[in-house]
């Protein structure tokens, strides 16, 4: 987990998820986002257990798919993403 400190990120997850080891991972750079994080047990025929985890993300008015009763909807920023940078971090070895 050197990158991750190095980085300034926070693992979540702190059970093991196959065997004794944790080998499935939730890195955030604000541990506080992370409201809930468990590991359940593996889907279908995966030897790897499950993990749920929930963001507390406030709704900045920017959202029109806000669902304001707790229920998650998928929105992606396309107009705000920083591509030049995605593409340096995805060429990376």
């Amino acid at each position: 987990m050197a990158f991750a400190s190095e980085f300034g990120f926070t693992q979540c997850v702190t059970e093991s998820t196959r065997a004794d080891n944790i080998l499935d991972i939730v890195l955030v750079n604000d541990p506080h986002i992370v409201t809930e994080c468990n590991v359940l047990d593996p889907v279908g025929s995966s030897d790897h257990d499950s993990v749920l985890f929930k963001l507390f993300m406030p709704d900045n008015g920017s959202n029109d798919d806000y669902v304001p009763d707790g229920n998650s909807a998928l929105v992606y920023d396309y107009d705000n993403t920083d591509y030049d940078s995605l593409n340096l971090y995805l060429s990376i070895e």
